[in-house]
């Protein structure tokens, strides 16, 4: 997840608005905005779909800090070749292919994990959200409960993910193959067993 409170905030000012302002055009609440651009909330995609509207560039710029923050007070960036549609290229990176679908702008929207149809890389805007998440966590955020949830099912569906490729290499194993698997396994789940003794890497009931 980009550092989306300070380039939120810089492209607000050099589009000269005020918080106020740009709530207005979003159609959200000035304290929505302000706790934005502090870092106390973040918007859902489909926000984020309509703030990149709102500045007349793709989404994937604000999702992804991997990507220069344009310069809009330029001139070049004035005459260059406008965006098509919804400020989406028509051709962005793959990552960030997948629609949007527009949706009423709740506070504390619903998030569910997305699937990968082969087609689209859905699940990148899921590690992107993740990514979110543990952020808010680092900076001492508390999370709503819509967020803990999403979290849950996300490193539950990774650790499914785990396990699907453990049985796919294993199912390929000879008995002699399997036996020196077994070793190394026991190994490894006797060292993470360790580390779930040491205090400095125990899980707190609120993460």
């Amino acid at each position: 997840m980009s550092d989306f409170p300070n380039r939120l905030k810089k492209l607000r000012s050099d589009s000269k608005l005020t918080q106020k302002q740009l709530a207005e055009q979003l159609n959200v609440s000035q304290n929505a905005v302000y706790n934005w651009e502090n870092g106390k909330r973040e918007p859902n995609l489909d926000m984020m779909r309509k703030i990149a509207k709102a500045f007349d560039i793709a989404p994937y710029i604000l999702l992804d800090d991997t990507y220069p923050l344009p310069d809009i007070t330029s001139e070049a960036w004035k005459n260059r070749a406008r965006f098509h549609g919804d400020t989406e290229m028509e051709t962005p990176p793959k990552p960030f292919t997948a629609p949007m679908q527009n949706h009423t702008y709740q506070e504390e929207p619903e998030l569910k994990l997305r699937t990968n149809d082969g087609i689209y890389n859905y699940e990148y805007l899921d590690e992107l959200e993740y990514k979110g998440i543990l952020l808010k966590l680092e900076r001492g955020i508390k999370l709503n409960p819509q967020e803990i949830k999403f979290k849950a099912d996300y490193e539950e569906r990774e650790l499914k993910k785990i396990g699907e490729i453990f049985a796919k290499f294993y199912a390929l194993l000879n008995e002699k193959g399997r036996k020196k698997a077994d070793e190394q396994i026991a190994r490894v789940l006797e060292a993470i067993e360790t580390l779930t003794k040491v205090p400095e890497y125990q899980k707190k009931p609120d993460d």
